[in-house]
């Protein structure tokens, strides 16, 4: 009667600590490095934000060395993100199960979105650079304002919206 309950508490323990470490490898190998790419995407939106105009630095480069620190350090932050993109999606096994899910971007929409990074840290031109940033945009699902213009006109537009609705009440 003893010896059964000692192997009931003794199943209960291996079968708890089974399910523990199970769960571990799956958070570990699945989870985090689908959170991890989820991030990647962020850390982008974030560039396109913060470094969208940098490409107006260049034109001063070779005048001042504090456009052309800027620059450089715009220039390998927005490559370490399409790096880190694509081996973020290289770590996530059966990745494309999870971008059927909608949970990360599919493999093409990845090489591109690389593709198009690699192409906006160049600066080549204003318009290459804007398109670039454009096309990033698009790939990752990114909504951002894509002009100075369009983001005031937003601002505006949200005030005018505010004043309405407090007119109204």
């Amino acid at each position: 009667m003893i010896w059964q309950a000692v192997w009931t508490i003794l199943g209960t323990i291996i079968a708890g600590t089974f399910v523990f470490v199970l769960g571990q490898v799956f958070q570990r190998i699945v989870l985090e490095p689908v959170q991890e790419q989820r991030k990647n995407v962020a850390r982008i939106a974030q560039a396109l934000t913060v470094h969208r105009y940098a490409y107006l630095f260049r034109r001063s480069y070779t005048d001042s060395p504090e456009a052309k620190q800027k620059i450089d350090v715009t220039s390998s932050e927005i490559k370490r993100l399409a790096a880190d993109l694509r081996a973020g999606y290289a770590l996530i096994p059966k990745n494309d199960w999870f971008a059927r899910l909608g949970l990360v971007p599919d493999h093409e929409t990845v090489r591109l979105a690389a593709i198009h990074l690699i192409q906006w840290q160049a600066f080549e031109n204003d318009m290459a650079t804007q398109q670039a940033v454009q096309r990033i945009a698009e790939l990752l699902n990114i909504k951002f304002i894509a002009t100075e213009e369009q983001e005031l006109n937003h601002v505006r537009d949200e005030a005018a919206k505010n004043a309405i609705a407090k007119d109204a009440k």
